[in-house]
């Protein structure tokens, strides 16, 4: 939990600095070929670049499934969420099914194996 406390501490001391970074970059790209002829231009833009991306917030997308083909009929998902983190949820998708001894399938979709499993001595 500290270590959450620190990195979110210092994403948003980077905030400011982020914005003028952006801001700063966009400078750059704006005069464009005009001035990449001066030493460190293009190396500036670059860094700047970088700095925005690596201190920029991305937001989490949703799944969003709503429903799904099971057995041949179209079937309403529920997602709970089970464990709640700083850095992850675990979520759960239920398949509501009018039968529930019908939601599982009781045989292997694909089968994974290694490569000494087949070998014979």
């Amino acid at each position: 939990m500290v270590l959450y406390a620190m990195r979110e501490l210092t994403r948003q001391s980077f905030e400011p600095l982020s914005g003028l970074a952006e801001l700063s970059q966009h400078a750059v790209n704006f005069w464009g070929g005009s001035v990449t002829w001066l030493p460190g231009v293009r190396e500036t833009g670059a860094a700047l670049d970088l700095f925005t991306r690596l201190t920029k917030d991305y937001g989490k997308p949703a799944f969003a499934i709503d429903q799904v083909l099971a057995r041949g009929e179209r079937v309403a998902v529920t997602e709970t969420v089970l464990i709640d983190e700083p850095f992850c949820r675990l979520l759960h998708f239920h398949k509501n099914m009018s039968d529930p001894a019908r939601a599982f399938c009781w045989w292997p979709r694909s089968q994974a194996t290694s490569p000494r499993c087949c070998v014979r001595r």
